[in-house]
């Protein structure tokens, strides 16, 4: 049961992840088509020069359209994760119906606990993941990826040594999860190209200039 609860969350976050990814590259191409059609109209009017005055056109602020595309995806994917989770802990009363051994439903039980508090983790996780690959920052989602994967063969070494068990390998999960989602907002808030400092995707007349390519 615990299993097949993660695995539902699991595949509606994945939606969201792509979702996300969609959505916002989709923001940040529609700031490449406005700058190359305000690139071709200024060569219009240079040919033209019928007057030396030409009025310059407002750029699409792509940077702002992006931050606010990925802030309503983490919100949409905060309360999916929030939704699993709770759905997760009323469920655990029907644990006790799968098994007569009061030993494994206690094991179950605290699986299941340890689940859920994942579920919440990973509408946020799952959404911001997506957000990087529409950013193609796909650098920092293998940094993020191979810090998660130091944490699980830490926790697993940590777990052989004092045989925590079923309730220790889920312990290890939801440690993935808290390293992956510390990733994800730390580049989305902080260090990424749509933290606010960092933001360069508005459009000029020079040129579109993104950070996303050569970003963490």
């Amino acid at each position: 049961l615990t299993v097949i609860f993660w695995q539902l969350g699991a595949t509606v976050m994945l939606a969201l992840s792509t979702t996300a990814s969609v959505m916002v590259s989709s923001q940040l191409g529609k700031g490449i088509s406005s700058d190359s059609k305000e690139k071709e109209e200024e060569e219009e009017e240079e040919n033209r020069k019928s007057n030396n005055t030409n009025e310059s056109k407002e750029p699409y602020d792509v940077s702002t359209a992006a931050r606010h595309t990925a802030d309503r995806m983490l919100g949409w994917g905060l309360t999916s994760g929030v939704i699993f989770g709770i759905a997760q802990l009323l469920a655990m009363p029907l644990i006790g119906r799968f098994s007569s051994i009061e030993a494994v439903n206690e094991a179950a039980r605290g699986s299941a606990a340890l689940v859920a508090l994942s579920q919440f983790l990973n509408g946020l996780t799952f959404t911001g993941e997506g957000i990087m690959q529409g950013l193609s920052c796909f650098r920092g989602l293998a940094i993020i990826s191979m810090l998660g994967a130091a944490a699980v063969l830490l926790g697993l070494k940590i777990v052989s040594m004092f045989n925590l068990g079923l309730t220790g390998v889920w312990s290890i999960l939801l440690l993935f999860g808290v390293v992956r989602v510390s990733g994800v907002l730390l580049h989305r808030y902080k260090i990424g190209p749509l933290a606010a400092p960092n933001a360069s995707f508005k459009s000029s007349s020079g040129g579109s200039s993104s950070s996303s390519g050569g970003g963490v």
